[in-house]
């Protein structure tokens, strides 16, 4: 099913990949694709690709190849796609792309790190983000490490993308309990994490008739704002066994 309404906004990184897949195998696919790359006269690290390669996985009824390009899957599902010659989400590039599209509703999926400026939110586009964690408790980065130290979970919320970071309405969020093996959290178990959720928002989405509805979930005020974990921390918490209280 083309979802009319919605394009996808992609770096090929290992989350856009897992989306792409996620979405094929859900049959649940954006009417058209937007996918950054670095320019032809890019230094080599910038241009080169942004996906570990790993194996294939599975997990939440999801099957992960993250060696496989985003547009060898979209060109295999029959989606569309536009080249867009920069990674930068907020530069002039992207901007004209967007204004040159019908679609109403964007999949951001940017590079890592990459956050929205005014410029590109108030093209009158609304923009569906899946954060990595559980919303509104756990806002900003890495905010899955410290949720596996403090309560042995995962999460991811879909969200409408605001101004403030994470701050968006909520469209849909799940909880997934501790992986058995969390040291492939970053580029397999987050990716498929944040693409079921996505699935979530485009079901929704796809049974109120599209994009233009009010599909929030829940509101998304309070929680905290954490940030980069310290590598120390990141080893405890995929070893497990949670925070101890001092003796």
């Amino acid at each position: 099913m083309a979802l009319n309404g919605v394009i996808f906004l992609a770096a090929d990184t290992a989350r856009s990949r897992a989306y792409a897949q996620a979405m094929e195998q859900a049959g649940l696919l954006p009417a058209h694709a937007l996918l950054l790359r670095a320019p032809a006269d890019a230094p080599a690290a910038m241009a080169g690709s942004a996906a570990a390669p790993l194996p294939p996985a599975k997990a939440c009824g999801l099957r992960f190849d993250p060696a496989e390009p985003v547009a060898q899957t979209l060109a295999r599902a029959g989606v569309s796609a536009t080249p867009v010659a920069s990674l930068d989400m907020n530069g002039p590039e992207v901007a004209a792309a967007l204004r040159a599209r019908p679609e109403s509703l964007a999949i951001f999926s940017g590079p890592g790190g990459a956050i929205l400026r005014d410029g590109v939110l108030g093209l009158g586009k609304s923009f569906l983000h899946v954060h990595g964690g559980w919303l509104p408790d756990y806002k900003g980065s890495t905010t899955n490490y410290y949720s596996l130290l403090e309560r042995d979970e995962c999460g991811a919320s879909a969200i409408l993308m605001t101004g403030d970071i994470d701050c968006g309405p909520i469209l849909a969020r799940r909880r997934f309990s501790r992986p058995a093996d969390p040291s492939g959290l970053d580029y397999v178990l987050d990716p498929l994490f944040r693409a079921r959720v996505l699935l979530d928002a485009l079901e929704r989405i796809a049974q109120a008739g599209g994009p233009g509805v009010d599909h929030r979930e829940a509101d998304n005020t309070g929680g905290r704002t954490f940030y980069v974990m310290h590598p120390v921390l990141r080893h405890l918490a995929i070893l497990g066994g949670g925070l101890k209280p001092c003796a």
